[in-house]
Order: structure tokens, then sequence, then C-alpha cells
């Protein structure tokens, strides 16, 4: 089983064989792609409750559970660029969330 860092970096990896993360990347046009790939999988959900599937003849996956890693690719990759730990960045901020009340103290 590979570690999150490792998945990161294969997808940055991937990422930058294919030309993208080029020079200084904007947290804002991060956001903005991870945002694009949240909205595909809330239409393809919408289109199909299936999470993965494959049209005949094709070999694309296709699906929201497939926007959805969409989304997380772009996230690692944007960590990996920025020269964060991805692994070390959940461990700090999941160790924080633990320490919350039950829903962060709200009535919801």
């Amino acid at each position: 089983m590979k570690t999150i860092n490792e998945v990161a970096a294969a997808a940055y990896e991937d990422a930058v064989a294919h030309g993208f993360w080029r020079g200084r990347v904007e947290i804002g046009e991060v956001v903005n792609l991870v945002t694009c790939e949240l909205a595909e999988a809330l239409q393809a959900e919408k289109k199909d409750p299936r999470g993965i599937f494959y049209e005949p003849g094709k070999t694309k996956p296709e699906g929201y559970a497939v926007e959805l890693a969409d989304a997380i690719i772009l996230l690692l990759g944007g960590l990996v660029h920025a020269g964060f730990d991805p692994a070390e960045l959940l461990r700090v901020k999941m160790e924080y969330n633990r320490s919350r009340p039950k829903l962060h103290g709200r009535a919801y």
C-alpha cells in the first residue's frame, strides 16, 4: 500500500509530465480548478448515481467518484508543488480536529 505522500508525488509527477504545474501557481487557480471538479462531481451524480462506470467501448472512467478523485489529485499536486508535506498537513489538521467539540460547538 502506498503512503499519501507517495500518491501525492505520483499525482504531481504525472501532472508535470502532461504539462501542468509549470512555474508559480496561484492558490486561487488551484481553488478554482478544485471547485470545477467538485461541480462536475455534483453534475455527474445527478446524471448517473453510480460512483464509477465506463461507457460501452470506452476506457475513460466516468462518475461522481471519479470527479472527486480529480479534486483530490489537484489538491495533492498543489500541496507538493508548493513544497508541503501532505501527510504531515493531514496529521496536524486531524489532530487539531480531534480536540474540537462535537459539531465544532455549533447547534446543527
